[in-house]
């Protein structure tokens, strides 16, 4: 197998683009449409597991890419990968707050939301989002979207240390702990929330924590970069037909049905996301690609959908209400706000890949 893990792209382009959809729904609604609130609030499902794909992914090609620089070099260079790590996350990231921010303060178009707070600020610029329900009331306004990236950046800086220190089945048993820990912890403080109702309690924010906390998830796509890296023999079973239509067909039914799985959902569906990724990245006759010009396109500037859309979509429904159009999109079922909302995030992404980003991932250094 060469360097380049096939189909990611497409698996990274499908899920911004879902993000993209239900947001600009959920967007709708917070605007003043009910039937677009109603529709989110039917399928708000689809943007919490299409952000779980994201971080199987990141756990899956992070652990992967350092499996590979261990084999190359016999060790793997903490201050590169986070030199790797910060440039290409931070430019976009703290660009972006300060452009929302300046917006916010500067103009109307954010009206509809609330103003971000002292607290808020503080918790985005140190990437500590995920924390916000054990302390007071804390706005996020235009970046509730953040929050992933909090989780991220916190599996950046302490997985690549934890996975230096591991050596061979080490790294599949550390996976497996942190799985059933968060699992554990998740239902134990949503069973404790339940019997303290009062949403103001600590166990009400510690299970909100461990909700957003999303480590199992990205443990099982570590998992998957150790099968890989070890060409485990499940790998066979994974790259069978019945196995791949299996997961297909529940990655169709958790787009289209928006269901909960009790307990343990966002790891039963990385399971699925990890057997697509591992077919799509290195099964040598997968039912179906990912790969393709649009997707592989849109797959490269994915962390720009992802974090613009939440700031385009509002300036979008700001104007078409300017216009005196937003009786017309409510009557369209926003139809025509999502196309316009994709058409808008697509295009600064692109402008962001090509300017600002590729300026910062030109600095990469390249071992």
């Amino acid at each position: 197998m060469n360097g380049k893990l096939p189909g990611l792209n497409g698996l990274r382009a499908i899920a911004a683009i879902l993000v993209l959809f239900i947001h600009t729904y959920e967007i709708a609604g917070l605007s003043g449409d009910s039937g677009a609130a109603e529709f989110y609030d039917r399928f708000k499902y689809i943007g919490q597991d299409m952000v779980n794909l994201f971080f199987v992914i990141s756990g899956f090609i992070i652990t992967y890419i350092l499996y590979k620089e261990r084999a190359v070099t016999g060790t793997v260079s903490l201050k590169m990968f986070y030199i790797k790590r910060f440039l290409r996350i931070w430019p976009l990231y703290f660009g972006l707050l300060i452009l929302g921010y300046l917006l916010m303060i500067g103009t109307d178009v954010y009206a509809q939301f609330p103003v971000l707070n002292q607290r808020g600020i503080l918790l985005l610029m140190t990437f500590l989002v995920t924390i916000a329900p054990l302390g007071p009331y804390t706005s996020f306004s235009v970046f509730p979207h953040y929050w992933s990236l909090s989780v991220e950046e916190q599996y950046y800086i302490v997985w690549p240390y934890i996975f230096k220190k591991l050596k061979g089945r080490a790294v599949l048993t550390s996976a497996l702990v942190i799985i059933l820990g968060m699992i554990l912890l998740r239902n134990g403080f949503e069973y404790l929330r339940d019997r303290h109702p009062d949403p103001a309690s600590v166990w009400a924010g510690l299970s909100s924590l461990f909700m957003r906390s999303k480590f199992g998830s990205i443990a099982i796509g570590v998992i998957g970069a150790y099968m890989l890296f070890h060409r485990s023999a499940y790998l066979k079973w994974i790259y069978s037909k019945s196995v791949q239509v299996a997961a297909l067909l529940i990655f169709l039914a958790i787009i289209f049905f928006g269901y909960y799985i009790p307990y343990v959902h966002f790891e039963a569906t990385a399971i699925v996301y990890l057997v697509l990724i591992l077919n799509v990245t290195s099964n040598p006759a997968p039912l179906i690609s990912f790969e393709n010009k649009f997707l592989d396109h849109a797959g490269k500037i994915s962390y720009g959908i992802y974090m613009f859309h939440w700031l385009v979509i509002p300036v979008v429904v700001y104007g078409v209400k300017k216009a005196n159009l937003w009786e017309t999109f409510i009557a369209a079922e926003q139809l025509p706000l999502l196309g316009l909302g994709f058409l808008a995030t697509y295009g600064m992404a692109t402008l962001s890949f090509n300017t600002l980003e590729r300026y910062f991932l030109k600095m990469k250094p390249a071992h």
